[in-house]
């Protein structure tokens, strides 16, 4: 039994349009070698899940607490 390989993590924002930014990304890991492939959070980065959680909020470095975490 071999081990499927992927990636984990996001890829640096490419200066494309989001779709040749997406393909250019799948084609990087298809060269690799990876069995299974992702989109490189072309479309959105970790912040934009992580301003979802209470407390938590953009600014202009990023993310900053902006109340209290609960």
């Amino acid at each position: 039994m071999s081990l499927r390989k992927t990636v984990v993590g996001s890829f640096p924002r490419l200066p494309f349009g989001i779709d040749q930014a997406i393909r250019a990304v799948i084609d990087l890991q298809l060269q690799a070698g990876m069995d299974i492939v992702s989109d490189g959070e072309q479309r959105a980065d970790m912040i934009t899940y992580f301003k979802e959680i209470p407390g938590l909020g953009r600014c202009a470095k990023g993310l900053a607490v902006d109340t209290k975490i609960s």
